[in-house]
């Protein structure tokens, strides 16, 4: 934190050292902090408060080597030998974990111990991603979907179903049976079409004059989609339509600029007498 010296950079100015001199695993982090070097750090073994073990050079050890943060005053990172860690668990209630804490985040600490595989997160990791990709396969039968969306691993799996046609539609998916619905799929390209219709009103005390003028045929979607995605996409947005609250089933038509310069003129003027106002 600014204006705060973190632990190694206390105990090496209590050993001599100077900003001048000072020890080849370390570097300047900023103005006043020593820092580890990045290959020091991966040496390192770390131990979590329960005694799970991290290797300093694996996955998991280099995000331990990157963390950096503060919370209620406290400094957390290598160089107060504090980097924190998500609990593999989840286990927000944990005694270890700082009070208060907004996350299962669990301050770790260097150790000279042997590594332990059998003892360490790393093995826990790996528990868990066979887990995952286990149910994932249980969910997709290994095709990608992506409906199919990770979620925190710790309530009910790593992965969750959230079917979305629009996800469907981005990714574009080119699955032959839907892997949610277990439906053929026809992956013939088509798109959706709509009109615009845009109105000029000219009126002066009980006079009124209408001007329309109608666009035919705007693409929804900027490239062709699978047919089924349309006719999912036009009966969501069929039974999502509200008529009291909406005049379209297109939520965002392509407008231009002049039709938003025209709004925005209509919506400030319509107070008035005498006006030209603008309906899209």
């Amino acid at each position: 934190m600014s204006g705060e010296l973190n632990a190694l950079t206390q105990r090496l100015y209590a050993q001599g050292y100077t900003r001048d001199s000072f020890p080849d695993n370390v570097c300047w982090g900023d103005f006043q902090n020593f820092s580890y070097k990045w290959d020091f750090l991966r040496t390192f073994t770390w131990e979590t408060p329960c005694g799970l073990m991290i290797q300093g050079d694996s996955g998991i050890g280099r995000s331990i080597a990157i963390s950096d943060g503060s919370y209620q005053g406290v400094w957390y990172c290598p160089e107060n030998d504090n980097a924190l860690l998500r609990c593999p668990y989840g286990k927000q209630s944990c005694e270890h974990i700082p009070a208060g804490f907004p996350l299962p985040m669990c301050p770790c600490h260097q150790t000279k111990k042997p590594y332990d595989y059998e003892q360490s997160i790393e093995k826990i990791d790996a528990e868990q991603s066979r887990a995952a990709q286990k149910q994932y396969m249980e969910l997709t039968g290994g095709a990608y979907c992506a409906c199919v969306v990770g979620s925190n691993g710790y309530q009910g799996g790593w992965y969750e179903v959230r079917y979305d046609v629009d996800s469907c539609i981005h990714c574009r998916c080119e699955n032959t049976t839907c892997v949610i619905r277990k439906q053929a799929r026809d992956l013939s390209r088509v798109n959706v079409f709509y009109d615009i219709r845009r109105t000029w009103i000219t009126r002066i005390g009980f006079l009124e004059e209408k001007h329309v003028e109608v666009t035919k045929g705007v693409k929804v979607f900027p490239r062709p989609i699978a047919r089924t995605d349309a006719e999912i996409w036009l009966q969501t947005q069929k039974a999502n339509y509200n008529p009291l609250h909406s005049t379209s089933f297109i939520e965002s038509p392509k407008k231009t600029l002049e039709d938003r310069r025209q709004e925005f003129f209509s919506k400030q003027h319509r107070q008035y007498l005498q006006y030209e106002y603008f309906e899209f």
